[in-house]
């Protein structure tokens, strides 16, 4: 029944196990050859049986031809990113977006097309960051051609327990190295004979940007509007960041689903009047609008991804066929994974995904709980109806990701969401009346009051008391078995005639073991942890459940994960300049940014940790106390001599954190510390 309501999910399902799979195994042309032969005999084989198991074979050669392709497609992704040495050369890239400015220089993104090798020029694929000390000018611009000199550095994660997995994150976007240029290695700057679609879409939004600039919006307010409205979030401060993000509202920040969905419904009221027979051109209107409105938000992966599901699902009512809205989602996500495979492991993929999947299968029944007659509480119970829905759909990835779930979420999102949406139209006919002046300006003006509000609410909403859960975390299976139990039930509550109580009850006790099994196997480990932070040191002792912490900094943000994914209790201690010997769990650690032979002889250490930037390390005579390990802190810059004197202290590992990632060893447990 299920396949028949929704037959998309037969296409969808076996293309994305074919992904997932392809993360451990890269199969070569001729695996896919014979693989492809061994379908079409499938295929022939339930031609020829009896109709009794035509269907059983049919579905079995199906989703083995969907798996294929998924597998096939992820595995041409992953090999068009191609390898380079880590030696300088003569690249020839295209610039993908506007250089984004950095506290010391400026990002640029580039998409690799050749390089000069020995005077011949090779093609290569991929892209790279860049980072320059150019001061971004006229010639920069999305499209133009660059031919610089560059040393390709792969890009690595630091190694720190739990951390995201930036490295894949980047690879899944099509960069697996980055690099440092100075202006002299931009060796010239050309513009195309004809530029692509998506660059004049970019170049477009700059100039769009450029009217509220000249309508007097500037500062953190432009950053807002060019973030609601053009989904230009590259103007957004930190600060700015966080206090949406505790406020529970920064998915208005990212232009996606939920402003697809405003310009859906906007153009749909503003042309209410086509009716009857005229209502398929309303409809055909809005598909119109929603592609408009991704190309002048510089046709980003996200808006293009919401006006393409909501395409689907106006087209469903276009067609005037009784189409199942999950079917038109899927069938949006499918054409999104034949253009990229590795979409679905984007976390704002997942999180609209789900949202809207839960809004399409359980918002009208929770809304239907009460019967609200009054137009205004009708409206609130509405809003909150919907926010609930999309809250518990990505409550399990929200905290997966963000180590923190906003308990406000309710009254943020019914009071400042309409605020927010007042400055969308705003902006919008900001920008459709910039040729007069003076409608353009009077507008701007509503629009600059209007985001001073959203952006007060937002501050008084994530300064209330208990404004979220922080440092809340789990592990992937975790995150997977609680999204079903959360759906199962949920299918469970608005169907309780029919179904039974035990597979969401069967999933929440699978959900318990998994977090009951991983507090058992934390509760007896015992590890020595120096963290890979960004310059300063930071040693962690953990004992079980218990971290102890050792840092430069009282702001551990490396640390922060571990703990909230391991469900970790965490004391920090700041270290001075001073040296500190800590005797832990079976392990004497030295702490400290000098080392000489009455140090080494004196305090025996097994291990030692260099921090500083300035270390001292004497030359002369160690003895014959060698420790275990010496763990050059991230901060660390040493001298070729330095380095020279460490080697000769003979210690049984030497390990750098900048360039080996985070020093993790096991240790026995001991719960004293003495230092």
């Amino acid at each position: 029944m299920l396949n028949k309501e929704i037959p998309f999910i037969r296409i969808v399902a076996p293309i994305c196990c074919g992904i997932v799979v392809g993360l451990w195994v890269s199969p070569g042309t001729t695996f896919f050859i014979v693989a492809a032969l061994i379908t079409a005999v499938v295929f022939l084989v339930g031609r020829y049986f009896r109709k009794s198991i035509y269907n059983p074979v049919f579905g079995l050669a199906s989703c083995l031809a969907f798996f294929l392709i998924g597998l096939f497609l992820y595995t041409k992704q992953k090999e068009d990113i191609h390898e380079l040495p880590e030696e300088e050369r003569i690249y020839v890239g295209i610039l993908e977006d506007y250089p984004l400015e950095k506290p010391r220089s400026h990002q640029l993104e580039l998409r690799l097309r050749h390089v000069l090798v020995d005077g011949e020029t090779l093609p290569v694929k991929g892209k790279v960051l860049v980072y320059n000390d150019t001061v971004a000018n006229e010639k920069f611009i999305p499209g133009n051609i660059l031919i610089f000199r560059l040393t390709p550095l792969k890009i690595t994660n630091r190694g720190n327990p739990c951390e995201f997995d930036y490295k894949f994150y980047m690879e899944n976007q099509g960069y697996r190295y980055y690099g440092f240029s100075s202006s002299e290695d931009i060796i010239d700057i050309q513009s195309p004979e004809k530029r692509k679609f998506r660059y004049l879409a970019l170049i477009f939004r700059e100039k769009l940007l450029n009217i509220y600039r000249h309508n007097g919006i500037e500062g953190e307010k432009l950053a807002i509007i060019a973030a609601i409205t053009l989904g230009e979030k590259g103007l957004l401060e930190p600060v700015q960041k966080e206090i949406f993000s505790k406020a529970g509202i920064m998915h208005i920040m990212a232009v996606s689903g939920l402003h697809a969905g405003i310009v859906a419904l906007l153009v749909s009221w503003l042309f209410f009047f086509l009716r009857g027979k005229l209502k398929p051109i309303r409809e055909v209107i809005s598909i119109v609008s929603l592609w408009v409105f991704a190309f002048i938000t510089g046709l980003s992966p996200s808006v293009m991804r919401s006006a393409l599901m909501f395409s689907f699902l106006i087209a469903g009512r276009l067609i005037k066929r009784p189409v199942n809205p999950i079917n038109s989602l899927l069938a949006s996500a499918f054409v999104l994974m034949i253009a990229s495979p590795s979409v679905i492991f984007s976390a704002s993929f997942q999180l609209s995904y789900m949202a809207v999947f839960y809004i399409i299968s359980f918002e009208k029944h929770l809304a239907g709980i009460f019967d609200i007659k009054n137009p205004l509480p009708a409206y609130l119970w509405r809003s909150a109806s919907t926010t609930i829905t999309a809250q518990a759909g990505t409550l399990p990835l929200t905290i997966t990701f963000f180590n923190r779930f906003p308990t406000w979420f309710i009254f943020t999102n019914v009071l400042i969401l309409p605020v927010a949406t007042m400055a969308l139209i705003a902006g919008f006919i900001t920008l459709l009346t910039s040729p007069l002046h003076i409608v353009s300006t009077t507008v701007a003006g509503i629009l600059d009051k209007l985001i001073g509000l959203t952006e007060d609410l937002t501050r008084k909403a994530a300064a209330l008391p208990l404004s979220t859960i922080d440092n809340v975390g789990m592990t992937v299976p975790e995150c997977i078995v609680l999204t079903v139990a959360i759906t199962l039930l949920f299918r469970y509550l608005t169907d309780r005639k029919r179904l039974s109580p035990l597979p969401p009850l069967a999933m929440i006790a699978l959900f318990t073991s998994l977090v009951t099994i991983k507090s058992f196997i934390v509760a007896n480990e015992s590890k020595i942890i120096v963290y890979n932070t960004i310059d300063y040191s930071t040693t962690a002792f953990q004992t079980g459940k218990n971290l102890v912490v050792f840092s430069d900094s009282s702001s551990v943000e490396e640390v922060k994960r571990h703990k909230a994914t391991l469900g970790l209790k965490m004391d920090i201690v700041k270290l001075s300049d001073n040296p500190v010997q800590i005797k832990s769990l079976d392990k004497k650690v030295l702490i400290t940014g000098k080392i000489n032979g009455n140090i080494m002889r004196k305090l025996e250490p097994e291990i030692v940790v260099l921090k500083g930037k300035n270390v001292d390390i004497a030359d002369e005579d160690y003895g014959f106390n060698h420790p275990e390990a010496i763990v050059i802190s991230e901060e660390v810059y040493l001298r070729s001599y330095q380095k020279e004197i460490l080697r000769r202290i003979t210690a049984d590992t030497l390990h750098s954190v900048s360039s080996d990632g985070a020093f993790i060893a096991s240790a026995k447990q001991k719960t004293i510390f003495k230092h």
